[in-house]
């Protein structure tokens, strides 16, 4: 077992090692597939490995392929990611902070749009009982005349 720097990648279909991570582990290739990339389709070796992230998520006999990276020897892509529930937050003091698990949480569901929406159903909901009520107050009101 390695440790390595990953990058999370929400675009990536699949996961990625770099030749690098290959051979410290004495990986060997169980096949041979293409790969579409930001710089075209290009054939690439498939690796079976364990991957243990550290939230103790583990994930064991991942098909992976071999990929070039920048900054890191390992790309998580939605193979992965698309397992569990992953967010990004802001905490107070202008940082970010990455969460994920897996199982994901089916009863806490994070829907950021549903939540506004539905704010905002509650607010037109709220401003059409005010009409409703300064309406009947207006109509209750004799309108007065003035006297010359």
């Amino acid at each position: 077992m390695i440790q390595c720097d990953g990058i999370w990648d929400t675009g990536a279909t699949g996961s990625v090692i770099t030749k690098h991570v290959i051979d410290q582990l004495g990986l060997q290739a169980i096949d041979r597939i293409p790969v579409e990339t930001a710089n075209g389709v290009r054939e690439s070796n498939v690796y079976l490995v364990n991957i243990h992230l550290p939230s103790a998520v583990g994930f064991k006999a991942l098909r992976v392929t071999e990929g070039d990276l920048l900054g890191a020897d390992v790309l998580i892509g939605m193979d992965i990611i698309g397992l569990g529930d992953f967010s990004i937050t802001h905490e107070a003091g202008d940082r970010l902070v990455m969460s994920y698990r897996t199982p994901p949480d089916f009863d806490r569901t994070i829907d950021f749009v549903k939540k506004i929406n539905s704010r905002k159903a509650m607010e037109q909901s709220r401003n059409e009982r005010l009409r409703s009520k300064q309406g009947k107050r207006s109509k209750s009101r004799s309108p007065r005349g003035r006297r010359k």
